[in-house]
This record gives structure tokens, sequence and C-alpha cells, in this order.
């Protein structure tokens, strides 16, 4: 029996194989049972499974899409303390940088335009980090390709 999270952080086990469509309500007594240590409040608590696992049940095997893949090409905004030389900038690919300088005369990089995959990024903030910069923000902009159309509109 494997485990799926149901509406409301409730735990439930996956019953499909065992007791048919009424898994559900085995759910719920089992979420009332589990509560044993409160005999009083074990009739409240089935109840309250029943109703989570009711509710839960329409999606029982959905998954959800996720709009970045671990092994495609993304973009991200990177804002970095201070200024890098031109060696740690070739880190950040074709992006160009842009020097902010602050009122207190500190500065901020930006680098608007970066396009890697996750791999990339982590072991990219990895080095930035093992150099002792300081990473201000990472923002994923999208799709590489979508952002060359916008770009070009």
């Amino acid at each position: 029996m494997e485990t799926v999270a149901a509406a409301a952080g409730a735990r439930l086990l996956n019953l499909l194989g065992v007791v048919g469509k009424w898994d559900w309500v085995a759910n719920g007594v089992f979420f009332g049972l589990y509560h044993i240590h409160q005999p009083r409040v074990i009739p409240s608590f089935i109840l309250t499974g029943l109703i989570r696992a009711s509710s839960a049940k329409p999606f029982e095997g959905m998954i959800m899409q996720q709009p970045i893949s671990l092994n495609s090409q993304n973009r991200y905004e990177i804002k970095i303390h201070g200024q890098l030389d031109d060696t740690l900038s070739s880190w950040f690919g074709e992006a160009k940088a842009r020097v902010e300088t602050l009122p207190d005369d500190d500065q901020i990089t930006t680098f608007p335009d970066v396009v890697m995959d996750q791999a990339g990024l982590v072991g990219l903030i990895r080095r930035l980090h093992g150099h002792g910069i300081v990473l201000i923000s990472v923002i994923g902009r999208g799709d590489p390709a979508i952002s060359k159309e916008t770009q070009n509109d």
C-alpha cells in the first residue's frame, strides 16, 4: 500500500486494489481508528476522515505539470552583490551585465537574461558561493524561446 497526499494535508492509504471503489470509506475509518488513543473523539475523526477522503477522491492520480523541467533550457534574472570581472562574468554565458551603484556606494550586478538548465543554475550558485560572492536573487523568467520572440517585437 502506498501513501497518497490528500486534501487538507491528510495522509491516506491507496487501498483501491484491496477494497475497490470504496477505498475512500476504508480511508475514513482508518483515519478515525488512527486516533484510538482518544476514544471519545473517534466518531468525529471517522466523519472527518470520510469527508477528507471523499473530497480527495476526484484528485487521485492527478499529476501537476511542472512549468520548468530539470533538463530544459530556461531563462533567469540573477542579481549579485558587487561587480564581477570579465573572467567571472563568463560564468553567466552570453548574458550582459548591468551594474547599479547604490547611494551608499555598494554595487549590484544584474544579469537579466541568463539561459541555462537547472543543473547549470545549481552549479553557478555553488560557484558563486565558493568564491564568496553574495547572491541577492534568482528569478525564473520562463522559456528562452518565448523571451527571444518577445524581445524581437
